[in-house]
């Protein structure tokens, strides 16, 4: 499912961002591993806009999305990815990258999440590093679905 949110940016002007990809960060090519990668929406300087961006790269960000993760019901599936996530990306030496440039110079804003869209128009794959890795279109499913037993709801 997409998201739509209510963003406050730090101007104090109210506006709202909708977002119709889901982001996954590529394991491993061979067994088509992919875990998705949890974004958050944010000002990108460089863009000069409201942007989706990575919101776990850091301890302090896993411990807090582990944290919410755990205090909803079935929560446990989407701890578990997130751990994994967490493994993978031990040895990443960038901060958080804006999802549409790939820049660090972000400012958070407070984002409410206004509505749940049905629908997912894209997928986006990314390394370690946050930048993007081309997917054959062919393989997608493969990846979504391919390296895990059960898949977490959204």
């Amino acid at each position: 499912m997409g998201a739509s949110y209510e963003c406050t940016l730090p101007s104090g002007e109210v506006t709202r961002f909708s977002s119709m990809v889901r982001y996954y960060y590529l394991l491993d090519r061979e067994t088509y591993r992919a875990v998705r990668c949890p974004v958050e929406p944010v000002h990108c300087n460089a863009c000069q806009k409201i942007v989706e961006a990575e919101s776990c790269v850091t301890e302090d960000d896993f411990a807090r999305q582990i944290e919410n993760f755990r205090s909803i019901h079935d929560g446990e599936a989407w701890v578990a990815e997130l751990e994994c996530l967490k493994e993978f990306l031990t040895l990443r030496t960038s901060g958080k990258n804006c999802l549409a440039c790939g820049s660090e110079n972000l400012v958070a804003i407070q984002a409410n999440l206004d509505m749940m869209l049905s629908g997912i128009r894209y997928y986006a794959f990314l390394d370690k590093e946050g930048n993007g890795v081309p997917v054959e279109s062919s393989t997608i499913q493969k990846y979504l679905y391919g390296g895990r037993k059960t898949v977490p709801s959204t």
